[in-house]
Protein backbone atom coordinates (compact mmCIF):
# COMPACT_ATOMS: atom_id res chain seq x y z
CA UNK A 1 0.00 0.00 0.00
CA UNK A 2 1.07 3.61 -0.56
CA UNK A 3 -0.12 6.03 1.49
CA UNK A 4 0.36 9.52 2.84
CA UNK A 5 0.58 10.56 7.06
CA UNK A 6 -1.00 13.63 8.33
CA UNK A 7 1.81 16.37 9.11
CA UNK A 8 4.45 14.50 6.53
CA UNK A 9 4.63 16.03 2.89
CA UNK A 10 6.49 13.04 2.24
CA UNK A 11 5.11 9.33 0.90
CA UNK A 12 5.20 6.65 3.44
CA UNK A 13 4.95 3.21 1.83
CA UNK A 14 3.41 0.56 4.07
CA UNK A 15 2.98 -2.79 4.65
CA UNK A 16 2.23 -5.17 7.56
CA UNK A 17 5.81 -5.31 8.34
CA UNK A 18 7.50 -2.49 6.12
CA UNK A 19 7.44 1.18 6.76
CA UNK A 20 9.24 3.43 4.54
CA UNK A 21 9.28 7.51 4.67
CA UNK A 22 10.16 8.76 1.18
CA UNK A 23 10.70 12.53 0.83
CA UNK A 24 8.76 14.13 -1.58
CA UNK A 25 11.18 14.80 -4.42
CA UNK A 26 11.88 11.41 -4.26
CA UNK A 27 8.14 9.79 -3.58
CA UNK A 28 6.82 9.68 -7.07
CA UNK A 29 10.41 8.56 -8.67
CA UNK A 30 9.73 5.58 -6.03
CA UNK A 31 5.99 5.09 -6.93
CA UNK A 32 6.94 4.69 -10.38
CA UNK A 33 9.31 2.03 -9.10
CA UNK A 34 7.00 0.22 -7.12
CA UNK A 35 4.26 0.24 -10.23
CA UNK A 36 7.16 -1.15 -12.31
CA UNK A 37 8.01 -3.78 -9.79
CA UNK A 38 4.31 -4.83 -9.94
CA UNK A 39 4.24 -4.77 -13.39
CA UNK A 40 6.76 -7.24 -13.86
CA UNK A 41 6.12 -9.60 -11.05
CA UNK A 42 2.25 -9.01 -10.50
CA UNK A 43 1.72 -11.84 -7.91
CA UNK A 44 4.51 -9.87 -5.73
CA UNK A 45 2.98 -8.84 -2.55
CA UNK A 46 3.14 -5.32 -1.33
CA UNK A 47 5.63 -5.89 1.04
CA UNK A 48 7.71 -8.15 -1.59
CA UNK A 49 7.57 -4.79 -3.51
CA UNK A 50 8.76 -2.75 -0.66
CA UNK A 51 11.73 -5.27 -0.48
CA UNK A 52 12.72 -5.15 -3.47
CA UNK A 53 11.95 -1.30 -3.88
CA UNK A 54 14.65 -0.86 -0.47
CA UNK A 55 17.12 -3.32 -2.36
CA UNK A 56 17.36 -0.71 -5.38
CA UNK A 57 17.69 2.36 -3.29
CA UNK A 58 20.03 0.96 -0.96
CA UNK A 59 22.45 0.44 -4.70
CA UNK A 60 21.47 3.85 -6.10
CA UNK A 61 19.10 3.31 -8.22
CA UNK A 62 16.02 5.72 -7.50
CA UNK A 63 13.64 5.92 -10.42
CA UNK A 64 12.50 3.90 -13.37
CA UNK A 65 15.48 5.31 -15.49
CA UNK A 66 18.15 4.26 -13.05
CA UNK A 67 16.68 1.21 -12.96
CA UNK A 68 17.23 0.37 -16.66
CA UNK A 69 20.22 1.52 -16.85
CA UNK A 70 21.23 -0.69 -13.54
CA UNK A 71 19.27 -3.49 -15.68
CA UNK A 72 21.65 -2.92 -18.33
CA UNK A 73 24.82 -4.13 -16.47
CA UNK A 74 25.37 -6.33 -13.07
CA UNK A 75 22.40 -5.31 -10.65
CA UNK A 76 22.58 -8.14 -8.88
CA UNK A 77 26.22 -7.93 -8.30
CA UNK A 78 25.65 -4.22 -6.91
CA UNK A 79 23.01 -5.95 -4.92
CA UNK A 80 25.32 -8.63 -3.68
CA UNK A 81 28.14 -5.61 -3.04
CA UNK A 82 25.81 -4.37 -0.30
CA UNK A 83 25.01 -7.61 1.13
CA UNK A 84 21.23 -8.17 0.13
CA UNK A 85 19.57 -11.19 -1.66
CA UNK A 86 19.98 -10.61 -5.43
CA UNK A 87 17.18 -10.85 -7.53
CA UNK A 88 15.90 -14.12 -9.19
CA UNK A 89 16.59 -14.80 -12.97
CA UNK A 90 12.95 -14.93 -13.87
CA UNK A 91 12.56 -11.35 -11.74
CA UNK A 92 15.47 -9.67 -13.76
CA UNK A 93 13.98 -11.36 -17.28
CA UNK A 94 10.73 -9.83 -15.98
CA UNK A 95 11.97 -6.24 -15.49
CA UNK A 96 13.77 -6.17 -18.29
CA UNK A 97 10.83 -6.94 -20.03
CA UNK A 98 8.31 -4.78 -18.94
CA UNK A 99 10.84 -2.19 -19.42
CA UNK A 100 12.49 -3.19 -22.94
CA UNK A 101 16.13 -2.94 -21.71
CA UNK A 102 18.28 -5.41 -23.50
CA UNK A 103 21.43 -6.44 -21.11
CA UNK A 104 24.52 -4.87 -22.54
CA UNK A 105 26.29 -7.98 -21.82
CA UNK A 106 23.75 -10.34 -23.97
CA UNK A 107 24.27 -8.02 -26.86
CA UNK A 108 28.21 -8.28 -26.93
CA UNK A 109 27.67 -12.46 -26.29
CA UNK A 110 25.57 -12.31 -29.31
CA UNK A 111 28.09 -10.32 -31.43
CA UNK A 112 31.26 -13.08 -30.38
CA UNK A 113 31.37 -16.34 -32.11
CA UNK A 114 31.08 -19.62 -29.68
CA UNK A 115 34.64 -21.20 -30.95
CA UNK A 116 34.03 -24.80 -32.36
CA UNK A 117 35.46 -27.32 -29.72
CA UNK A 118 38.72 -29.81 -30.95
CA UNK A 119 37.15 -32.77 -30.81
CA UNK A 120 37.10 -35.96 -32.50
CA UNK A 121 35.56 -35.40 -36.40
CA UNK A 122 32.27 -36.37 -38.00
CA UNK A 123 33.91 -38.43 -40.33
CA UNK A 124 36.83 -40.29 -37.83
Amino acid sequence: LVGSSAGNPGIVFYTSSVCMVVPPTNATSHRHLLEVLGKARPVWTDRDRAVALSKLLAVGVGGVEALAEALRGPLNQRIRAAGLQTFTAETLHALRSTLGVERLDDKAADATPIPVSAGPSATS
